[in-house]
């Protein structure tokens, strides 16, 4: 089966981990959590694959 995989923005991110942006920020800083991609001059996501991956591993 094939996942598309698109971007997902802070909102979707927060509610597919279940953590608050608080934590995204503080886990990405220590390296337990995937980087968001930069998409424009104040716009970021993330990959839903990774974000998917990183729930399962939780």
């Amino acid at each position: 089966m094939h996942l598309i995989d698109r971007i997902v923005r802070m909102p979707e991110c927060v509610t597919l981990a279940g953590v608050s942006k608080a934590t995204i920020y503080r886990k990405m800083a220590a390296g337990t959590f995937p980087s968001n991609r930069k998409l424009g001059v104040r716009c970021a996501g993330w990959r839903l694959s990774e974000i998917l991956a990183w729930v399962d591993a939780q």
